[in-house]
């Protein structure tokens, strides 16, 4: 019978797994591997709505993350210039995922009503109030006889209405995750990189020895050491899929633009560019940026470029370099 888990990598993906694990095995002998040598990616800060019902799972209440993680709502995405003409288009977050919440008959008139206006040529924007709310950087908010009476919380006033998400710093996110999983949820923390991983005769992960000497064993191991892949890739050897032909964007430059930490969108901005497409998401000081775009048409310096151009400015990477988005094919 298992007892023992490894996780192996932290950041976001590695902490999360192990509060999940947690959730599911409280018997389990939980241990968590990382380095601060290698550190973390921290490029990836924004969520959609079912990280709320995670959080739930988790019993991590949303404002721990407003308060620690610089997190701020996200109501929906806005698509900027797609068509090339410089238009929007809001994908907002408003639809409530149970699908009792929702009757066929309602359902059915929103589809009608939105082809109709389609067809009238009239912007869809312009009649969703999610749209026009964050148009005027604002959130929606229920208030009973002007009072919060009926909610513990604004986060509750705000969910009432329906769905949201989060943007966050993901490095503070991570440090966040670290801190619960330490203190309250018995997850177990050792510092070290991979040296090698020890099998049984069946081939089967039983251990793994760290650079520093250290051994850790397990009975199940957990791989979120992410573009390294250093047990999918580097000891099962495993082949990586070249989706190339169908997802051709291949290369990312994250970069960070300051805000006054008082007026700032509750979205993400999805906005197109000539060789892909740049993100910008909204955390308590700062948008987290980048543009994704495909290496066989331009360089970094020229994607650099391009994106100043747009901005009027020039622009910073974080990492001070571009993030592979795909592995070296096999």
């Amino acid at each position: 019978m298992m007892k023992k888990i490894i996780v192996l990598g932290g950041g976001t993906a590695g902490w999360l797994t192990s509060l999940l694990t947690r959730e599911f095995y409280p018997e389990f002998d939980i241990t968590l591997i990382e380095s601060e040598e290698i550190g973390i990616l921290g490029a990836g800060e924004d969520t959609v709505p079912h990280f709320i019902e995670v959080l739930d799972f988790l019993r991590i209440p949303v404002s721990a993350l407003v308060r620690e993680c610089s997190a701020t709502i996200k109501i929906g995405i806005k698509f900027s210039n797609w068509n090339g003409d410089g238009t929007s288009y809001f994908h907002d977050f408003r639809a409530k995922d149970e699908l009792e919440e929702w009757a066929f008959d309602d359902a059915f008139r929103y589809n009608m009503l939105s082809s109709y206006l389609i067809g009238e040529d009239v912007h869809l924007d312009t009649v969703n109030f999610y749209s026009r709310l964050a148009d005027q950087w604002k959130v929606p908010f229920v208030l009973n006889d002007h009072t919060l009476s009926n909610y513990r919380d604004a986060i509750m006033a705000i969910q009432h209405l329906g769905n949201f998400a989060l943007h966050f710093d993901a490095r503070l996110l991570a440090k966040f995750f670290s801190q619960v999983a330490q203190s309250t949820r018995r997850i177990r923390r050792v510092e070290g990189k991979l040296s090698e991983a020890t099998t049984d005769a069946k081939g089967n992960i039983t251990g793994i020895r760290l650079e520093n000497g250290k051994y850790v064993e397990c009975d199940f191991i957990f791989d979120c050491s992410g573009f390294a892949r250093l047990l999918l890739g580097k000891h099962f050897k495993q082949r990586w899929i070249d989706y190339k032909q169908y997802l051709p964007l291949d290369t990312a430059l994250p970069f960070f633009i300051p805000h006054d930490g008082r007026n700032f969108p509750p979205y993400t901005e999805a906005i197109a560019l000539k060789y892909g497409w740049m993100w910008k998401i909204p955390v308590h000081n700062r948008y987290g940026c980048g543009y994704v775009f495909d290496s066989s048409y331009i360089n970094e310096e020229q994607a650099k470029a391009e994106v100043e151009e747009l901005l009027g400015h020039e622009i910073t990477s974080p990492l001070g370099l571009r993030l592979p988005l795909a592995a070296k094919r096999h």
